[in-house]
């Protein structure tokens, strides 16, 4: 016989209901007490669960751990990779209606839009700079922490942004990458998670 959750734990501040006292407790400290205990220590912000959190840290440590079957490309989230899967099987049927690019999600879109309009509406909490995404902005954050995050895994040097760190590979570690056969004939590096992970193995 199925045996099936009970709601039994009931919100007395609206009508919701749960399964355990615990769930119950977290839904209250976040929704009605917007208490949020875990905070980031590089930008500020605080949210309700510890799991939580540790997502948020990849969007400064710049960790992709959810990769395509299908393409070269990672993801720093589940759901961006679920998102991202779409493009592989589905028609990319809204239209930006400015240069006619065309994009699988109307989130896409709609981010895609403030290229033509100038929206910036992820302000820095430090400076007056504005950005188009969080992604840009957590980037930008790391000019006034000095955090760099991203090493390379050859000679250890440390980089703020991905640009930097690719520059540097190519610039100082070329038979390294060539023997690795991590760099294509057009001088691209095929992927920088992978040049971390297996030049890393090669050290040691």
């Amino acid at each position: 016989m199925a045996i099936h959750s009970v709601r039994s734990h009931r919100c007395d501040q609206c009508p919701k209901s749960f399964t355990s006292r615990h769930k119950l407790q977290s839904h209250i400290n976040g929704v009605h007490l917007r208490k949020r205990d875990f905070k980031c220590e590089i930008c500020g912000k605080a949210f309700l669960e510890n799991n939580n959190l540790k997502g948020h840290m990849r969007i400064h440590s710049g960790e992709r751990k959810y990769a395509c079957d299908l393409c070269p490309k990672r993801f720093l989230f589940a759901g961006t990779l679920r998102s991202h899967m779409l493009t592989h099987s589905q028609e990319k049927h809204h239209k930006c209606e400015i240069c006619d690019k065309l994009f699988l999600l109307r989130t896409t879109l709609n981010k895609h839009l403030r290229v033509h309009t100038g929206e910036k509406p992820h302000s820095c909490s430090v400076c007056d700079k504005s950005f188009r995404t969080t992604t840009h902005l957590a980037v930008h954050m790391r000019t006034h922490t000095g955090e760099k995050p991203l090493c390379c895994r050859i000679c250890g040097m440390a980089f703020a942004h991905h640009k930097g760190r690719s520059v540097h590979m190519k610039a100082k570690h070329p038979q390294e990458l060539v023997a690795l056969g991590l760099i294509d004939d057009k001088g691209h590096l095929k992927c920088t998670d992978t040049v971390e992970m297996v030049a890393s193995n090669a050290k040691y």
